[in-house]
């Protein structure tokens, strides 16, 4: 009877298949690739080259800005990009770059042409220029935080004394911006753009999907590489990660949840991803990183950086790794190669991981009864997560008002305020005294991180004063 027992567990074991390893599947080469990344709610994939283009994966070029990028330095280049919240309806997206004549850090906004798989090569606008004079320490990632708020990282311009931990410049930093006005985002611990300081080189930095913490590759100096830390809800703001006057596991600053030693190989270290891929069952839950000398990629626990060792896997030249919006996992060698990590059969993206709820918005109108006289009106926005908020306005019959967008994080509440020329304000006050009255109609479309869209319109009615 026992020996019966024993001959069908072990058969049971047989059947059971085992987790698969994970494995490097390339997805295509590229001219020194730098980061791949996906717009919200979509599959498809681009591309970061080095000297200026962003190209699809599947084939063609979105954007090419080679001409106003210094792309032939080191360390300089088109940095990385960033897809903005509401991009299936604002079309906007974010790069960031060194430009060829000044060498200066720039972040410009771009969007997307009538051919979607093109962008309009005429930039929008710059919300960031920082002179910097040497190639070396740039920073150079650019992503939406889980507030809806624009993060960039910043070296520290290779500065002897390093202005890393001077709070009143912009160098050596994770700064927060906010998209809609170029400027500090609300609620910047020093009222500037700095978020987090203390940092020499932060290549590459993430948010996790599924807490929204912060982790921070930070290139060391003469003896450390480091994985720095910040927990939500804080997410590091207002955080000293000690550089200059401490590297790796010291007694200024924040300390790193990893260090490794130059004498172990590694030598600049590329910040990954925490990963929340259910398609990668080895990982899931582990935060993924690397270096660009040490070919091995590793992983660790996020926050305490326990049981950090190899994943078995290895990227010649690792430049970045990239995450799409379904939760995979990229990584990208400097000699072409671009990689989707996975085990057995990729995962699709009709996981957990795949967000499909709208976010849940209020609208508010308030200076209706008070438009002809105070020429106001006010309209009061409110999404339970970070959105990008369009908000359309119809006087019926006289005409419809330009569309306002807003960038809102989670239960953030914005008025938008519209005034009213006196022109439109005699044209409104003729058709009230025809008519008795003219309807309004506001519509806010708000788009969370996914692409998922709420859409609600309130109505009032401008009346003739009695």
């Amino acid at each position: 009877m026992r020996a019966a027992l024993l001959g069908l567990a072990l058969a049971l074991v047989a059947a059971t298949p085992a987790a698969a390893a994970p494995q490097l599947v390339k997805i295509g080469d590229f001219a020194t690739p730098l980061y791949v990344t996906s717009p919200p709610g979509s599959s498809q994939l681009y591309v970061v080259e080095k000297r200026g283009t962003i190209k699809l994966v599947g084939g063609g070029t979105f954007l090419d800005i080679t001409s106003v990028v210094n792309g032939d330095d080191e360390e300089r280049g088109l940095l990385s990009m960033a897809f903005s919240p509401g991009y299936a309806s604002d079309g906007l997206f974010y790069v960031f770059y060194t430009d060829r004549d000044t060498g200066d850090l720039k972040v410009v906004q771009f969007q997307r042409s009538a051919d979607p798989a093109r962008a309009d090569p005429a930039p929008r606008r710059t919300l960031l220029s920082l002179p910097h004079g040497q190639q070396y320490h740039n920073g150079g990632q650019l992503q939406f935080g889980p507030d809806g708020m624009l993060y960039v990282s910043t070296g520290d311009n290779h500065g002897n004394p390093s202005p890393a931990r001077d709070t009143d410049s912009p160098l050596g930093k994770i700064l927060r911006i906010d998209p809609a006005t170029g400027g500090p985002a609300a609620g910047n611990p020093f009222g500037n753009t700095v978020w987090a300081y203390g940092l020499r080189n932060p290549w590459r930095f993430s948010f996790d999907r599924g807490t929204g913490d912060i982790a921070i590759g930070d290139v060391g100096a003469d003896t450390w590489e480091e994985i720095d830390w910040g927990a939500a809800p804080g997410r590091g703001a207002g955080v000293d990660f000690g550089w200059p006057d401490s590297e790796g596991v010291g007694s200024v600053g924040t300390d790193p949840i990893v260090a490794h030693n130059h004498s172990d190989g590694w030598h600049a270290i590329v910040g990954g991803y925490v990963v929340r891929d259910p398609g990668l069952p080895t990982l899931r839950g582990r935060y993924i990183y690397g270096d660009f000398a040490h070919s091995q990629l590793w992983s660790a626990i996020p926050r305490t950086g326990a049981d950090d060792k190899p994943t078995g896997l290895a990227v010649t030249a690792l430049t970045s790794f990239g995450e799409d919006s379904c939760g995979h996992i990229y990584a990208a060698s400097y000699n072409g190669p671009v990689y989707r990590i996975q085990d057995g059969a990729v995962s699709s993206c009709t996981s957990s991981l795949a967000d499909t709820t709208a976010p849940v918005l209020a609208v508010r109108l308030a200076g209706v009864r008070k438009l002809l006289r105070k020429r106001v009106l006010r309209i009061g926005v409110r999404c339970s997560e970070a959105c990008r908020a369009a908000v359309g306005t119809r006087l019926r019959k006289v005409r419809r008002l330009a569309t306002r967008h807003r960038t809102l994080a989670a239960n953030q509440r914005k008025v938008v305020r519209l005034k009213l020329g006196k022109k439109l304000t005699r044209k409104l006050r003729k058709r009230v005294r025809r008519r008795g009255f003219v309807r309004i109609a506001v519509t806010v479309h708000a788009t969370d991180a996914t692409g998922n869209v709420a859409t609600k319109t309130r109505r009032g009615r401008v009346k003739r004063r009695r």
